[in-house]
């Protein structure tokens, strides 16, 4: 059971493009070993991990940071011991289940008398848009004013920890792609902190492994149906 509601709080809620392949083998790989030893917190040394998923230790490492910088997990790194990962600390999930318990405490609002027979309401017209190049000018000057000139974004992007100077091509190429998206992210989903979501990506921009890792070597990956 605890296979099935991590992975599928992960599919549901994290930008899974963004990690990369390797990062989501890896996540998927520690929470079946979660389910097995059938605990939250467990112990693993990074050489068997690198053994099972086939590809380099550094590699683990890498991905490692990137799961912690997305509130996947949480690590410790005892000296002489192997590394004690924690999954009671997913962000996320003690978010999602947080409001299925506020959901579940709220009282049943009473019904409200039928006026739909006296008042004509019209229902607007839905605007559906995959480009800011595609809406009209005040719609443009709307999004405009929620977001940040490329200036301020990389001024923002500069003050992150991982920053570093060769980044600026790709900070580009993300707020161009933002932009496109009518400031949404790969899921499409609006982005109404920039500065946090910005925050985050900086980490995966910086290290980015190029090795690669089939997901037929870890068990019992499957997509939950929605």
């Amino acid at each position: 059971m605890r296979y099935e509601k991590f992975a599928k709080n992960f599919w549901n809620t994290y930008d899974y493009q963004t990690l990369g392949i390797t990062s989501v083998a890896m996540y998927l790989y520690l929470i079946w070993q979660m389910e097995k030893l059938q605990t939250e917190n467990f112990s693993l040394s990074d050489s068997q991990i690198s053994k099972d998923l086939g590809i380099r230790r550094n590699t683990v490492k890498i991905c490692r940071d990137k799961l912690r910088a997305s509130g996947l997990l949480d690590y410790e790194i005892p000296k002489g011991g192997s590394v004690y990962y924690d999954f009671k600390s997913n962000k996320s999930l003690i978010n999602n289940e947080a409001k299925e318990e506020l959901k579940s405490e709220k009282k049943v609002p009473p019904k409200s008398k039928n006026v739909s027979s006296e008042i004509n309401f019209t229902k607007p017209k839905s605007i559906k848009r995959s480009s800011i190049h595609q809406l009209s000018q005040s719609q443009i000057s709307d999004l405009q004013s929620q977001i940040p000139t490329f200036a301020e974004f990389l001024a923002f992007a500069k003050t992150v920890e991982f920053y570093q100077d060769h980044l600026e091509n790709l900070l580009k190429e993300k707020y161009d792609a933002w932009m496109e998206n009518c400031w949404k992210n790969n899921l499409g989903k609006p982005i109404t902190n920039w500065k946090l979501s910005l925050k985050n990506a900086i980490p995966f921009l910086k290290n980015n492994p190029v090795e690669t890792v089939s997901l037929n070597q870890v068990p019992k990956i499957e997509r939950p149906a929605n």
